[in-house]
């Protein structure tokens, strides 16, 4: 099972590096459509939910917000930040995930109760293998390449992502997409 695990986590790093390589070059074709990322995020949520492992994942409840964009890029979005906030928040603590119309924008946030992201790594943590010292933290590992991902997946659908101190500790990564045009 370790063997199998690990061929798995291997599969998954060079899929990302891939599709990295691809987002920069431009070749990583998008599949647009008018998208719930409210529902989305019930979604990734729940499926996420044997994955806690002693954290709680609280949804705030938010209208339907429709945001054009490719889903199966957005749903992995969601999904890496949101394991990566059960990776290194600690055991029996809250993740709160938010879902809010920002002006013209739709606006995911998740915050956590974790170490939190230094000030001064809060730009490089997005840059491929950027990953803090690809350290070793709470027994996981990174290469660096899912925050990366993020970075270029919200920036191919005209969004923006970024991370902030949540108090009074923890991180909150947050993206914003364009709410999709009325009619």
């Amino acid at each position: 099972q370790a063997a199998m695990s690990g061929a798995q986590a291997l599969a998954r790093m060079a899929n990302d590096l891939l599709d990295v390589s691809r987002m920069e070059e431009g070749k990583l074709p998008l599949q647009v459509a008018e998208h719930d990322l409210s529902a989305m995020a019930v979604q990734v949520q729940h499926s996420l939910r044997g994955y806690e492992r002693g954290r709680r994942i609280e949804l705030e409840p938010s209208a339907p917000l429709l945001v054009t964009c490719d889903d199966s890029l957005i749903r992995r979005v969601l999904e890496n930040l949101v394991s990566n906030a059960i990776k290194h928040a600690p055991s029996k603590s809250v993740i709160r995930l938010a879902v809010r119309a920002a002006g013209a924008y739709a606006r995911f946030e998740i915050c956590d109760q974790g170490p939190g992201v230094p000030l001064e790594a809060r730009q490089r943590i997005f840059e491929k293998f950027g990953a803090i010292a690809a350290r070793k933290t709470n027994g996981y590992h990174s290469a660096g390449l899912g925050l990366a991902f993020c970075k270029l997946a919200i920036e191919a659908h005209q969004g923006r992502l970024g991370v902030e101190a949540c108090e009074p500790q923890g991180s909150c990564f947050w993206f914003e997409l364009p709410l999709a045009a009325a009619g």
